[in-house]
Protein backbone atom coordinates (compact mmCIF):
# COMPACT_ATOMS: atom_id res chain seq x y z
CA UNK A 1 0.00 0.00 0.00
CA UNK A 2 1.48 3.61 -0.54
CA UNK A 3 2.03 6.40 1.86
CA UNK A 4 0.51 9.45 2.47
CA UNK A 5 3.26 12.33 1.52
CA UNK A 6 3.04 16.07 2.87
CA UNK A 7 3.21 18.95 0.30
CA UNK A 8 3.28 21.80 2.16
CA UNK A 9 6.04 23.60 1.91
CA UNK A 10 8.89 24.98 4.19
CA UNK A 11 8.59 28.27 5.06
CA UNK A 12 10.94 30.98 7.08
CA UNK A 13 11.54 34.96 7.90
CA UNK A 14 11.67 36.66 4.51
CA UNK A 15 14.39 36.01 1.92
CA UNK A 16 15.98 33.05 4.23
CA UNK A 17 14.59 30.79 2.90
CA UNK A 18 15.50 27.87 5.25
CA UNK A 19 15.51 27.43 8.98
CA UNK A 20 18.18 28.11 11.56
CA UNK A 21 20.05 24.90 11.88
CA UNK A 22 18.69 23.31 8.11
CA UNK A 23 20.70 22.41 5.67
CA UNK A 24 22.14 24.13 3.27
CA UNK A 25 20.09 23.29 0.28
CA UNK A 26 17.58 25.11 -1.54
CA UNK A 27 14.24 25.04 0.36
CA UNK A 28 11.30 23.29 -1.46
CA UNK A 29 8.42 20.97 -0.80
CA UNK A 30 8.88 18.55 2.26
CA UNK A 31 10.77 15.73 1.54
CA UNK A 32 11.34 16.90 -1.75
CA UNK A 33 14.76 15.56 -3.10
CA UNK A 34 18.64 17.80 -2.56
CA UNK A 35 20.97 17.48 -5.04
CA UNK A 36 21.64 13.98 -5.68
CA UNK A 37 18.78 12.58 -3.71
CA UNK A 38 16.27 9.73 -5.16
CA UNK A 39 12.77 11.00 -5.43
CA UNK A 40 10.88 10.04 -2.35
CA UNK A 41 7.53 9.33 -4.61
CA UNK A 42 7.03 5.07 -4.39
CA UNK A 43 6.28 3.48 -6.92
CA UNK A 44 2.82 2.39 -7.90
CA UNK A 45 0.37 0.63 -10.22
CA UNK A 46 -2.50 2.87 -10.26
CA UNK A 47 -3.64 6.23 -9.10
CA UNK A 48 -6.98 7.56 -7.80
CA UNK A 49 -7.21 11.15 -7.85
CA UNK A 50 -10.54 12.33 -6.08
CA UNK A 51 -11.64 14.62 -5.71
CA UNK A 52 -9.93 16.44 -8.58
CA UNK A 53 -10.47 20.04 -8.30
CA UNK A 54 -11.21 21.92 -11.39
CA UNK A 55 -7.64 23.23 -10.26
CA UNK A 56 -6.03 20.37 -10.47
CA UNK A 57 -7.61 19.21 -13.39
CA UNK A 58 -6.60 22.38 -15.54
CA UNK A 59 -2.70 22.13 -14.23
CA UNK A 60 -2.43 18.36 -14.84
CA UNK A 61 -3.41 18.65 -18.18
CA UNK A 62 -1.14 21.69 -18.49
CA UNK A 63 1.71 19.48 -17.33
CA UNK A 64 2.48 21.83 -14.51
CA UNK A 65 4.22 20.47 -11.59
CA UNK A 66 4.08 23.03 -9.09
CA UNK A 67 3.88 20.31 -5.89
CA UNK A 68 4.93 16.73 -5.34
CA UNK A 69 1.45 15.35 -5.90
CA UNK A 70 0.57 17.52 -9.25
CA UNK A 71 3.89 16.37 -10.60
CA UNK A 72 3.42 12.54 -9.51
CA UNK A 73 0.11 13.14 -11.50
CA UNK A 74 2.16 14.40 -14.46
CA UNK A 75 4.59 11.53 -13.99
CA UNK A 76 1.48 8.93 -14.72
CA UNK A 77 0.48 9.93 -17.83
CA UNK A 78 3.84 10.12 -19.22
CA UNK A 79 4.31 6.58 -17.57
CA UNK A 80 1.12 5.44 -18.83
CA UNK A 81 0.21 4.25 -15.47
CA UNK A 82 -3.78 3.66 -15.09
CA UNK A 83 -5.37 6.66 -13.34
CA UNK A 84 -9.22 7.06 -12.01
CA UNK A 85 -9.89 10.97 -11.53
CA UNK A 86 -12.90 12.12 -9.92
CA UNK A 87 -13.60 16.33 -10.72
CA UNK A 88 -15.08 17.95 -8.25
CA UNK A 89 -16.27 21.46 -8.48
CA UNK A 90 -19.41 24.33 -8.91
CA UNK A 91 -21.25 23.71 -12.29
CA UNK A 92 -19.60 27.43 -13.13
CA UNK A 93 -16.21 26.12 -12.69
CA UNK A 94 -16.66 23.31 -14.30
CA UNK A 95 -18.30 24.80 -16.82
CA UNK A 96 -15.28 26.88 -18.25
CA UNK A 97 -14.08 25.83 -21.77
CA UNK A 98 -10.43 25.38 -20.26
CA UNK A 99 -11.84 22.74 -17.50
CA UNK A 100 -13.80 21.02 -20.44
CA UNK A 101 -10.60 20.65 -23.01
CA UNK A 102 -8.48 19.53 -20.29
CA UNK A 103 -10.53 16.80 -19.24
CA UNK A 104 -11.32 15.67 -22.90
CA UNK A 105 -6.92 15.95 -23.14
CA UNK A 106 -6.50 13.89 -19.76
CA UNK A 107 -8.74 11.19 -21.31
CA UNK A 108 -7.53 10.97 -24.79
CA UNK A 109 -3.94 10.72 -23.04
CA UNK A 110 -5.76 7.48 -21.33
CA UNK A 111 -7.16 9.02 -17.71
CA UNK A 112 -10.11 7.56 -16.62
CA UNK A 113 -12.51 10.99 -15.71
CA UNK A 114 -15.73 9.66 -14.20
CA UNK A 115 -18.44 12.49 -15.01
CA UNK A 116 -20.75 12.92 -11.71
CA UNK A 117 -23.52 14.89 -12.30
CA UNK A 118 -24.06 18.15 -10.47
CA UNK A 119 -26.07 17.14 -7.50
CA UNK A 120 -23.59 14.40 -6.33
CA UNK A 121 -21.02 17.47 -6.24
CA UNK A 122 -22.23 18.56 -2.84
CA UNK A 123 -24.86 15.53 -1.85
CA UNK A 124 -23.93 12.74 0.90
CA UNK A 125 -20.92 11.41 -1.46
CA UNK A 126 -18.68 13.74 -0.18
CA UNK A 127 -19.96 14.53 3.21
CA UNK A 128 -17.58 13.17 5.72
CA UNK A 129 -19.67 9.95 6.91
CA UNK A 130 -21.89 10.25 4.10
CA UNK A 131 -22.59 7.03 2.16
CA UNK A 132 -20.12 7.42 -0.58
CA UNK A 133 -19.92 3.40 -0.76
CA UNK A 134 -21.63 3.68 -4.50
CA UNK A 135 -19.09 6.54 -5.57
CA UNK A 136 -16.03 3.87 -4.20
CA UNK A 137 -17.10 0.99 -5.78
CA UNK A 138 -17.76 2.88 -8.93
CA UNK A 139 -13.83 4.19 -8.85
CA UNK A 140 -12.15 0.75 -7.40
CA UNK A 141 -14.03 -1.17 -10.51
CA UNK A 142 -12.17 0.90 -13.14
CA UNK A 143 -9.01 0.03 -11.53
CA UNK A 144 -6.89 -2.75 -12.78
CA UNK A 145 -7.05 -5.63 -11.12
CA UNK A 146 -4.01 -6.71 -8.53
CA UNK A 147 -1.25 -8.97 -10.20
Amino acid sequence: MGSVRDTHTERDEVGAGRRAGAPDRPSGPLGAPGRGETKPVPECDAIVVCPATVNTVNKWAAGICDTLALGALVEAVGRRLPVVAVPYGSPALRGHPAFGAAVRNLREWGVDVLSLPDDAMHGPRWVPGGDGADLWQDVIARLPPPD
